[in-house]
């Protein structure tokens, strides 16, 4: 099998994608053959020339290398081109479809692999692919093609295609293309009144602060050590800040820092604590958000044996600590912060975990059922002290 993906040097310069580039080779054949091409022109060059040439072999066409299937989906789709010689293309099936007979639900690498096995274990079947647009991944053979638009993008081939274009809800596949695109709207209620200026810690793309300046009218900083990202928020935000926090000599205060899931990645989260005062204005806040290890879905992959790092969630692979509400209460009171509100983000457990749990509170032990039914906090602080 071919595989042609486009380079997005923003998923390249982050350790995150390169570890997940490394798990998709490790779940496809390692007799494919990967072409990268820079831009999607040079994509469809590539392409234009396998269908001119009549050719036979499958491809597998990536926007990025920024999604997860597994080998067993992917024989699925090629099985399913092989079987029907009428179709062009064929599309994995995702999490917000309503072909699938269940609700796919999880917030690990082995709760992704439970799903994408009960996907492959149903009955063979081909939907109609309903989406517009760029589905991000498809499985194509060249000599099929011939009938559509060649000088459009190949991300839309699909849906030119119509009849002859399928979904395989035998090959589930989950999406982080648009994982820097998040303009965070749960945050909004944490931040305080009478804003004038935000800083936010690890802006990526700056979708969160060009959402925060749309909405509250303010002056928005971002802080990003990922070049590429900080090129992009450039365009949105009033100014941005490149290079490592730590070392950062910058003579502002802002009313408000926040730290979106950043917290995390810091091996001494004390430093970025401590040096984040010097941006805080006496009646200013700190929000954070930042992920529960305690949550349901981590205990139960421990409990069969699993701990697997992933591109984003709970357990990314760039994460250099681990939190509960108490280690991270503590960590924030040792370093001078006075917590004004802690919230959560609810995922409750499935009702066989939580028989489970219920059977071992009543034997005696001691059980944190909030920490497990909460992904994670968020939480607004102040230096302690000042008001």
């Amino acid at each position: 099998m071919q595989i042609f993906v486009l380079n997005d040097f923003t998923f390249d310069q982050t350790e995150e994608f390169q570890n997940l580039a490394g798990y998709f080779r490790r779940e496809i054949s390692p007799y494919a053959v990967w072409h990268r091409y820079d831009t999607p022109e040079e994509m469809a060059i590539a392409l234009r020339a396998r269908i001119m040439a009549v050719d036979m072999e499958p491809i597998l066409v990536l926007r990025a290398a920024a999604y997860m299937l597994t080998r067993e989906g992917i024989q699925a789709m090629l099985t399913a081109l092989d079987t029907n010689p009428d179709l062009a293309c064929i599309l994995p099936v995702s999490g917000g479809s309503t072909d699938l007979p269940f609700v796919p639900e999880y917030y690990t690498i082995h709760g992704f692999r439970g799903v994408a096995l009960r996907c492959s274990q149903l009955e063979s079947t081909l939907t109609e692919w309903r989406g517009e647009g760029d589905p991000g991944v498809y499985v194509c053979v060249p000599a099929r093609l011939r009938d559509v638009d060649l000088d459009a993008d190949v991300m839309t081939w699909p849906q030119q295609l119509g009849e002859r274009s399928r979904v395989c809800i035998n090959c589930y596949m989950v999406s982080f293309y648009d994982i820097y695109k998040q303009e965070r709207q749960d945050v909004f209620e944490y931040l305080p009144t009478n804003l004038r200026s935000l800083l936010d810690i690890g802006c990526s793309q700056g979708y969160f602060g060009a959402a925060v300046k749309r909405r509250l009218g303010i002056r928005v900083v971002g802080a990003e050590i990922n070049p590429v990202e900080a090129t992009k928020a450039r365009h949105c935000l009033d100014e941005v800040w490149q290079g490592d926090i730590l070392t950062m000599d910058v003579d502002e205060h802002f009313d408000c820092i926040t730290c979106l899931d950043v917290l995390e990645h810091f091996s001494h989260p004390q430093r970025l604590l401590v040096s984040l005062q010097r941006w805080l204005r006496p009646d200013s806040r700190l929000v954070l958000t930042v992920p529960n290890i305690g949550h349901w879905s981590i205990i139960e992959a421990l409990l069969a044996g699993h701990w697997e790092y992933s591109p984003v969630g709970i357990q990314c692979e760039t994460h250099a600590r681990f939190y509960t509400r108490d280690s991270l209460t503590r960590l924030l009171e040792d370093c001078g912060y006075a917590i004004e509100r802690i919230g959560f983000a609810p995922v409750s457990m499935p009702p066989q975990f939580a028989s489970a749990v219920e059977s071992l509170i009543k034997s005696g032990m001691e059980v944190d059922v909030d920490s497990l039914n909460r992904t994670g906090f968020y939480v607004s602080c102040r230096l302690k002290g000042r008001h």
